[in-house]
C-alpha cells in the first residue's frame, strides 16, 4: 500500500493526458458532429420529433465534481454517462408509449421523471432526512451567534450589557464547536444540496426547452414556468427595458431606459456566438431566487463574479462618491482592471462566472458602475447544448432583472429594504418605495397561489438545507417534483396502441412501416 502514492505521483499526469486526448479526439468532435447532424435534420418532418425526443431527455446534471472539477477526465465521462442516460431515456418513449404519452400531456420526459424519482429516494431517506434536523439546529446555533455578534457591533450598550452579552456569546460558541456537523455528515449535507439543485436544474430545462420548441403545455406552463420566472417573450429592445419595471422601487431613478438599450447591445455582443444574426430569440426573465435550489442568480454575483466582487470592496474602502469619469475611470483601473467602456458617465464592463443555477451554468454578466457609486448588473445565459442552438427550435436566454446596490449608502436598519436602489442624496419617500414593493408582492401571492392550485399537496420533508423546506415557494417545488415522479398518464386507447404499434413494426419485423416520426403522433 505504501507504493500507491508515489505510484500515483507519476500516474495522473498520464491519466489526465489520456483524459484531454479523449475529450479533444474523441468525445468533443463526436459530440459536436452529433450536434450539427442533430440540427440539420431537427427542422425536417421526419427529423423533429426525434431531436425533440432527445432534447426534452436531456441530462442537465452531468455531476458538478466530475463536469466542472475532474479536469478532461472527469469531463469525457461527465459526457459519455449523460449522453447514455439522454439515449436511454428517449428509448423508453420509444418503447414504453406511455411515457411518450406523459410528455404530451405534462411536458415531462422520462428523464426528467427518473431524477425526480431518483433524488427524491434519497432527500425522503432517513438517512437524509436525519442531517436536515442536524443541520437545522447548527444554522439556530449560528443564527443565536450572529444577534449577539450584532448587539455588541451595533453599540448602544452599557458595560455591564456588554459584558453579559460578550459571556453569553462564549457559551454559544462553545455549543457550536461541540454541535458542528462531523466530515461525513458536511459531505451528505452537500449531497442533499446537490441533489436539490440537479432536481431544480432538470426542471427548468424542461421548461426553457419546451418553450424554444414551442411545446407549451399547460401543466409544466404554470408549475415550473409561473414558479420560477417573471415571464417570457421576445428577446427585443422593447420588451426587455421593460423588465426594469418589475421591481421599481429599486431601478426608479437608478436605471434609465437609455441603460437597459445599453445593456441589450452589449449583452448581444457578448452572446453573438450562441444567437446569430436573424434568429428568432426567446426571453426567459428568471425569478431572482424562487428557491435556494433554483439559485440565487443576482446575489450570487457579489461572491462569484471576481470584478464585481473587486468594485464592491473597493467602493465599501473608498467610501465617497467619484468627482469625475476620469477619477471613476482610475479607481477602476486600480481596483478592477481589465476593458471598460464610458457611456453616458457610466463606467460598462462585462463579466462571468459559474451559477449557482444548474440549468444555466457559466453565466455573463453587464454591468455599469455610476459616479455616486451605483453599481447595476444583468445576468445573462443562452440556453443551449454545447453552444449549439436548441435543435427543433427557437435560441433562448435566459436573463435576471437589474440588480441594484450602492456601497456607498448606509440605509437605516428600518427602511433597508426599501431604499436598495435609491442613490446617495436622493430623497424618495420611504412610503412610496415600500407601495411598489407591496404592489409587487401582492402579484407575487396571486400567481404563486395560482401554482398551488396546480398541485396534489402539501410536501412533508422537513427543513431543507437549500430551501425546500416549509417555506411556501420551497414547499411548491418539491411538490411539483413529487407530482412529476409519481405522474401516470391515462391508458392507451384502442385508436393509441394501433398507431404504436404500426409504428413499432420493423422492430417487430412486421411491414406497412411508416418511416415518420416513432415520436410523433402522426
Amino acid at each position: 500500500m505504501a507504493g500507491i502514492g508515489p505510484a500515483t505521483k507519476f500516474l495522473t499526469p498520464l491519466i489526465n493526458k489520456v483524459g484531454e486526448s479523449l475529450w479533444n479526439k474523441a468525445i468533443k468532435p463526436v459530440g459536436s458532429l452529433m450536434g450539427q447532424g442533430l440540427l440539420k435534420v431537427s427542422d425536417t418532418k421526419v427529423g423533429r420529433p426525434v431531436a425533440q425526443s432527445l432534447t426534452a431527455n436531456a441530462q442537465n446534471d452531468l455531476g458538478k465534481e466530475l463536469f466542472y472539477g475532474g479536469g478532461k477526465v472527469g469531463k469525457a465521462i461527465a459526457a459519455t454517462v449523460g449522453g447514455a442516460k439522454t439515449l436511454a431515456s428517449a428509448g423508453k418513449e420509444l418503447i414504453d408509449p406511455t411515457k411518450l404519452k406523459m410528455r404530451k400531456e405534462i411536458g415531462v420526459s422520462a428523464r426528467t421523471q427518473t431524477v425526480m424519482k431518483d433524488k427524491l429516494a434519497f432527500l425522503d431517506s432517513d438517512l437524509a432526512q436525519g442531517i436536515r434536523v442536524r443541520a437545522k439546529e447548527v444554522r439556530g446555533i449560528e443564527g443565536q451567534e450572529t444577534k449577539l455578534k450584532n448587539l455588541i457591533k451595533d453599540g448602544g450598550l452599557n458595560k455591564k450589557e456588554k459584558l453579559d452579552v460578550e459571556l453569553k456569546l462564549i457559551d454559544i460558541e462553545e455549543i457550536k464547536e461541540a454541535r458542528k456537523l462531523t466530515a461525513s455528515e458536511q459531505k451528505l449535507k452537500e449531497k442533499i444540496t446537490d441533489s436539490e439543485k440537479a432536481m431544480q436544474g432538470q426542471l427548468n430545462w424542461q421548461f426553457l426547452e419546451n418553450s424554444q420548441q414551442g411545446i407549451n403545455t399547460e401543466w409544466l406552463q404554470k408549475t415550473v414556468g409561473k414558479e420560477n420566472y417573471y415571464g417570457k417573450s421576445n428577446f427585443t429592445v422593447e420588451d426587455f427595458i421593460k423588465t426594469k419595471d418589475i421591481k421599481p422601487w429599486q431601478t426608479n431613478g437608478t436605471v434609465s431606459s437609455d441603460d437597459m438599450a445599453t445593456f441589450y447591445n452589449k449583452i448581444n455582443i457578448a452572446q453573438k456566438e450562441g444567437m446569430p444574426s436573424g434568429s428568432n430569440v426567446q426571453m426567459f426573465v428568471k425569478e431572482d431566487m424562487s428557491s435556494r435550489a433554483a439559485g440565487n442568480i443576482k446575489n450570487e454575483i457579489n461572491k462569484f463574479s471576481k470584478k464585481n466582487k473587486a468594485l464592491y470592496a473597493g467602493l465599501e474602502k473608498r467610501e465617497v462618491p467619484f468627482n469625475s469619469v476620469e477619477d471613476m475611470a482610475e479607481f477602476y483601473k486600480k481596483e478592477v482592471g481589465g476593458d471598460f467602456e464610458i457611456i453616458g458617465n457610466k463606467l460598462w464592463f462585462g463579466d462571468s462566472h459559474k451559477s449557482g443555477a444548474y440549468e444555466l451554468g457559466g453565466v455573463n454578466t453587464q454591468n455599469f458602475l455610476d459616479l455616486d457609486g451605483t453599481m447595476v448588473s444583468v445576468v445573462n445565459d443562452v440556453n443551449d447544448l454545447f453552444k449549439l442552438r436548441m435543435p427543433a427550435g427557437d435560441v433562448g436566454i435566459t436573463v435576471s432583472t437589474p440588480y441594484v446596490r450602492n456601497p456607498l449608502v448606509k440605509p437605516s436598519k428600518i427602511a433597508k429594504k426599501y431604499v436598495t436602489g435609491v442613490k446617495k442624496g436622493q430623497k424618495r419617500p420611504q412610503k412610496e418605495a415600500q407601495k411598489l414593493s407591496d404592489a409587487y408582492n401582492s402579484l407575487q401571492k396571486l400567481k404563486k397561489s395560482e401554482v398551488g392550485d396546480m398541485l396534489s399537496g402539501d410536501s412533508n420533508m422537513p427543513g431543507s438545507l437549500s430551501g425546500w423546506d416549509n417555506a411556501g415557494q420551497n414547499k411548491r417545488q418539491i411538490n411539483i417534483a413529487r407530482d412529476i415522479a409519481k405522474y401516470k398518464p391515462a391508458s392507451l386507447t384502442a385508436e393509441e396502441w394501433a398507431i404504436y404499434v404500426t409504428k413499432m413494426a420493423p422492430i417487430l419485423g412486421l411491414t406497412g412501416y411508416s418511416a415518420v416520426g416513432l415520436f410523433s403522433s402522426e
